[in-house]
């Protein structure tokens, strides 16, 4: 049975404590039930998402979307459509820096190597380095495949998961980070509950997606 992720994780917490109706808000709790959704997603890799970038000539730094959690591959569509005209390698700065001299002024007719800067999910901040840089476009672009998350709005108030999930990770894994002030020893056995029972979505979650994506 399908049930509100944020309203039946709040009843779960709450039936847990029941004086939690005067420690914790409302909105206290859902904030931090948005907090529990991020680790869950990329622990169970249960959201995978799609997103494209429209390249541009010279143009090495673009915009992350602020619901990459993980990013798992990065494909090159000269068309802007079939993305099968090359896989982007993961690298770093410092490799950069170490085995082409001048990259940053490197230009060329199609990138072949990504950097990611920053940690993904920081709205305005986290940015991608295509290398090199395309010297003519047209429509070209690339292909995000990533483990995504909901934004804090009315899209993550909606979400919709299986009770099992609220009452054996959701409402656990809220709990433990509310009374982990208070009461470190219960907070831990709480969390690692939780955690427990994250490989049991991540299952589930590959039998519905598949694993072509996985880590």
């Amino acid at each position: 049975m399908s049930v509100s992720l944020v309203n039946a994780t709040i009843a779960k917490v709450r039936s847990m404590f029941p004086e939690s109706a005067a420690a914790w808000s409302p909105a206290t709790v859902q904030s931090v039930i948005y907090m529990a959704d991020l680790l869950v997603k990329e622990r169970a890799e249960s959201t995978w998402n799609t997103a494209t970038i429209t390249l541009q000539k010279d143009g090495l730094y673009y915009d992350l979307p602020e619901s990459v959690i993980w990013l798992g591959a990065v494909s090159f569509g000269r068309d802007g459509s079939t993305f099968k005209d090359g896989t982007l390698v993961a690298t770093t700065m410092a490799e950069m820096d170490a085995t082409v001299i001048d990259w940053e002024n490197t230009k060329a007719t199609k990138p072949t190597r990504y950097i990611l800067l920053s940690t993904p999910g920081i709205i305005n901040y986290s940015k991608i380095i295509l290398w090199p840089a395309m010297s003519a476009v047209s429509a070209e672009k690339v292909r995000l495949e990533f483990i995504g998350c909901y934004a804090k709005n009315l899209s993550f108030v909606a979400q919709m998961c299986e009770q099992w999930v609220v009452d054996d990770i959701y409402g656990p894994l809220v709990a433990s980070m509310l009374i982990a002030s208070r009461d470190q020893n219960q907070a831990a056995y709480l969390r690692d509950r939780a955690l427990g029972e994250i490989p049991r979505l991540f299952a589930q979650s590959h039998s519905k997606y598949g694993d072509w994506l996985a880590r």
